[in-house]
């Protein structure tokens, strides 16, 4: 049965999974909404109900910039885990990085607030 709240989007990025019982490891994206991202992992299946941070890359694949976004683990197996974010509240956030990376600006000089 389905219990997603938003429509998920086909996304590669690769992220970096950390918590409290979790080693940081290195993850991809499969897809991801403003609720939730499935991320494939090398290192094994995540435990279940644990609360993980997901470290996304802002701007270019050389970014050190991240966006920290914690998501429970709501169902893991060993080719990966779907996770659902904790803080509606960076939705918003969320959904204007993703379309950002949709499309990217067309002007050169574009602004960008670097808040």
């Amino acid at each position: 049965m389905e219990h997603r709240c938003a429509q998920r989007q086909v996304l590669e990025l690769h992220v970096l999974l950390s918590g409290p019982r979790l080693v940081p490891q290195p993850a991809k994206t499969r897809n991801i909404s403003v609720g939730g991202l499935f991320v494939e992992t090398a290192q094994g299946a995540l435990p279940t109900g644990t609360v993980v941070t997901v470290a996304v890359p802002l701007g270019n694949a050389g970014a050190r910039r991240h966006l920290g976004l914690e998501a429970l683990v709501v169902h893991s197996s060993t080719a990966g885990a779907g996770l659902m974010f904790c803080a509606p509240a960076r939705a918003d956030l969320l959904a204007a990085i993703l379309t950002e990376l949709r499309e990217p600006p067309r002007l050169a000089g574009a602004y960008r607030c670097r808040h």
